[in-house]
């Protein structure tokens, strides 16, 4: 894992960690409908989310590119940087945009099974559903994000387009299965650590409001129309619960920042590592040699 410790790494990392702080500018006040205008709300939403887009896949590039490079024995230079992130770019744009659909529906399907657990009439048997769907919720993000994981290595290192990057990834990891595990939980834990600050914030945020007002509670259950009502009436100025003051979203854009930059040296290096050496393990079937011709 030395390559992530390589400048080249640090500074891309760094790079990915400020435009990964930018994106979080849709947790602030102007993008809040009570507090900006539709159209503000729909630039400062929307703008961040392309500046990542258009931004990302040359920086993903052009670090992958260093990466495989190093996990070849080659060096890294500012060089092939910037000559991998043009080489590889419109196929790592699109397969980024493909794997974000890809991610959204995942999402989507986890989401629908969870609020079959929540809507679930209530009682012993809605809480033993909502706790067995959420594991499988879970599980389902997971093979399904792992099983696409490797898309972006496969175009930098094998040089597949777009269009064969996801099937390259996914018989990859078919074909190493019982290895690919852990590293995808690695990955998986430290891309959650990216999330963390906001997470926590937003989590600190909702449990300081409901703890202000339990009105809500009635006889062992939930109101949820006082609950609604305690939770606007408490967010100060109309603010809701997803947004966040200027000095309170700086802090976590900058922990943020900080953890993705770091976070993404080491996936980064981590990964071409592991593939190359996944890639340069060979079983006995895979050699062109005739064993029947061994004592001839």
């Amino acid at each position: 894992m030395g390559a992530a410790r390589s400048p080249i790494f640090i500074i891309s990392g760094l790079f990915s960690g400020i435009i990964g702080a930018i994106t979080l500018i849709q947790y602030s006040t102007l993008a809040s409908a009570s507090q900006s205008s539709s159209l503000q709300v729909i630039a400062v939403s929307s703008i961040p989310i392309i500046v990542s887009m258009l931004t990302m896949p040359f920086i993903t590039g052009g670090a992958l590119g260093c990466a495989v490079e190093q996990a070849t024995g080659g060096g890294a230079t500012w060089e092939l940087f910037i000559s991998s992130g043009k080489k590889y770019y419109m196929n790592l744009l699109i397969a980024w945009i493909m794997a974000w659909l890809a991610s959204y529906l995942l999402w989507l399907l986890a989401a629908v099974l969870v609020m079959i657990g929540v809507m679930s009439s209530g009682g012993a048997m809605a809480m033993l559903l909502l706790l067995i769907l959420l594991p499988i919720s879970a599980m389902i993000m997971f093979v399904g994000l792992m099983f696409i994981e490797f898309y972006d290595i496969a175009i930098v290192a094998d040089g597949v387009d777009f269009a064969r990057a996801f099937g390259v990834s996914i018989g990859f990891v078919w074909k190493h299965l019982m290895i690919v595990v852990p590293f995808a939980i690695i990955i998986t834990g430290v891309k959650i650590l990216v999330w963390l600050p906001l997470v926590s914030a937003l989590f600190m945020k909702y449990f300081l409001i409901v703890a202000s007002n339990l009105s809500y509670y009635e006889n062992g259950t939930v109101n949820t129309t006082a609950f609604n009502q305690s939770l606007n009436a408490t967010a100060p100025g109309g603010m809701p619960v997803s947004s966040f003051g200027l000095p309170s979203l700086a802090a976590i854009m900058v922990l943020q920042m900080l953890i993705q930059s770091v976070a993404f040296a080491f996936i980064t290096a981590y990964k071409a590592e592991f593939y190359k050496w996944r890639k340069g393990i060979r079983r006995i079937t895979d050699f062109d040699y005739d064993f029947a011709n061994e004592g001839r």
